[in-house]
């Protein structure tokens, strides 16, 4: 196979993934996760609301809607309580984050096929790929060890998985580069 080919076809990769990403990214946005609240003096009552975008919130639910779900509220709303939303932007971000390990791992394999030099893009996508399932392993082995009383900060390890995987990716490249530029001064 050429370096030419290599590269066109690391440039198609690396862009296609680039292009899932912000699908991926958009359909995150688009889902958004929303709380509503109830705050009453020192009591907080929060219930699901549907799934609707962040540039468009969901209608404030009643007090009524709160008292399908919670049977320890009194008949009538008191004066001093509020009534809001929140949007679960922990979850929607680990959301994304599990899936865009996904989609690093689709095209991390498919990159293996490819013998030869590739760019860094390509580095990042495979260091991705496996930061990124490591956070995701070690945070199910620790929730695992707990006892099972909800994973322990998947987000943390997300990010973790997410940093570490594109200083991964650039470091390697960097290296290989390195080796490859010194190769060709012999």
């Amino acid at each position: 196979m050429t370096n030419s080919s290599n590269v066109a076809f690391d440039r198609a990769v690396v862009i296609c993934f680039a292009v899932v990403v912000a699908l991926v990214g958009i359909w995150t946005l688009s889902n958004g996760i929303w709380l509503g609240t109830l705050f009453d003096g020192d009591r907080t009552w929060l219930i699901h609301l549907d799934n609707h975008p962040v540039w468009n919130p969901p209608a404030l639910p009643s007090f009524a809607d709160f008292q399908k779900v919670f049977a320890d509220l009194p008949p009538q709303q008191s004066p001093g309580s509020t009534i809001g939303i929140e949007l679960e932007w922990n979850l929607m971000l680990i959301s994304f984050l599990l899936y865009l390990s996904g989609v690093s791992v689709l095209f991390g394999i498919h990159t293996l096929i490819r013998p030869g030099w590739h760019s860094l893009g390509i580095y990042v996508i495979r260091s991705l790929a496996l930061s990124l399932s490591g956070a995701a392993a070690t945070s199910f082995i620790i929730w695992l060890l707990a006892g099972g009383w909800g994973p322990p900060l998947p987000l943390f390890f997300g990010l973790v998985g997410l940093i570490g995987g594109i200083w991964l990716g650039v470091s390697r490249w960097l290296q290989h580069n390195k080796r490859r530029i010194s190769e060709t001064r012999k």
